[in-house]
């Protein structure tokens, strides 16, 4: 089965359920990636090719596979890696696309890496989070320092794919449209977080799998 972003709306057949493997985490752990300049948007865009990892990739489907394990522990995993605060938080708003277009790779938006075709007004609204900003600094044209961050955590997510990131679940169940509307509490399983990705509203852990974690533990 190949996958593409539409997976995350329930758009991919039947397929309501996606389980992350720990052969999975192995692979993703080893992909090498590559910079690209090919969005007209903003200048650097991380990759991961095909063509770079054919020695740890089989094929464009089991590519796709991996796309999707990736946007999930981009928007759920512990994040072990030491960074600044408003590069985990960008990291919880990231999209991620599957590109397979001439040489098929897993690629940050190309368009809308934070959910907005303004891409340096993103990440200057994440920093101003964690480091308020002057209302003049709001409203600067020059974005020196939004790029420097955006560069930054570039390099942060170049590192996090590799890095010992944890998964309280590896086990998502697709709830189903009616739970997108965004006046509806969103799942409980996702209270941890920080910032609850777009998709999220969408998608549950597997409930077997929780009850099976609970039980284990009660056992030991």
């Amino acid at each position: 089965m190949r996958y593409s972003s539409e997976f995350f709306y329930g758009f991919n057949g039947k397929t309501n359920n996606f389980k992350i493997s720990d052969e999975d985490i192995q692979k993703i752990k080893k992909l090498k990636s590559h910079r690209s300049d090919q969005s007209g948007y903003y200048d650097v865009m991380l990759q991961w090719r095909l063509s770079d990892n054919l020695d740890i990739v089989s094929d464009e489907e089991e590519l796709s596979h991996l796309y999707v394990c990736m946007q999930f522990i981009s928007m759920v995993s512990y994040i072990n890696l030491e960074t600044k605060d408003y590069n985990k938080y960008l990291l919880r708003r990231l999209y991620l696309e599957f590109d397979d277009y001439d040489d098929p790779c897993i690629t940050m938006g190309f368009k809308r890496p934070f959910g907005n075709s303004n891409v340096l007004g993103d990440v200057r609204d994440v920093i101003d989070i964690f480091h308020p900003l002057s209302q003049k600094e709001k409203e600067s044209d020059e974005y020196d320092r939004e790029e420097e961050v955006l560069l930054e955590f570039i390099d942060f997510l170049d590192n996090f794919f590799r890095s010992d990131f944890e998964l309280k679940h590896q086990h998502f169940t697709y709830l189903g449209k009616r739970y997108l509307s965004h006046d509806k509490p969103i799942s409980s399983d996702w209270s941890y977080l920080d910032y609850k990705h777009a998709y999220l509203f969408e998608w549950i852990f597997d409930k077997n799998e929780v009850r099976d974690s609970k039980l284990e533990k009660i056992l030991n």
